[in-house]
């Protein structure tokens, strides 16, 4: 019963982490576009299917966050080396980078919940 509740609410965090996100995606987005990018429902969308995989234990959703947190790296390296943009200061990287550690670290610690509550 207690692997189960403990199961339960590692989703309900992970579902409350992802929510909070692409709410304050979602705000950005209206704020400097004053429209909704496309892209923005692409990333809904690729999270209730992680979702999706995330309740039903699926190995696929650690396949998927892992390789997601390698792109999001590589990303963040070149961005670190090249400054392909000006406005890209110290203290944004420094945002984007603990962004990272906690969304991949919530993310394994959420599916290696999962699977040992037995859901």
């Amino acid at each position: 019963m207690i692997n189960t509740t403990i199961g339960v609410l590692s989703i309900a965090t992970y579902v409350a982490w992802t929510a909070t996100v692409i709410y304050d995606r979602y705000q950005k987005d209206l704020k400097s576009y004053k429209h909704i990018k496309p892209v923005l429902t692409i990333e809904i969308l690729f999270n209730i299917y992680l979702l999706y995989l995330l309740i039903n234990a699926d190995s696929a959703f650690l396949a998927i966050t892992i390789l997601t947190f390698l792109l999001h790296v590589g990303i963040g390296i070149y961005t670190e080396i090249f400054r392909p943009q000006a406005q890209v200061d110290d203290k944004v990287m420094l945002r984007y980078w603990s962004y990272l550690g906690v969304d991949f670290g919530l993310s394994i610690l959420t599916y290696f919940l999962v699977i040992n509550s037995s859901l």
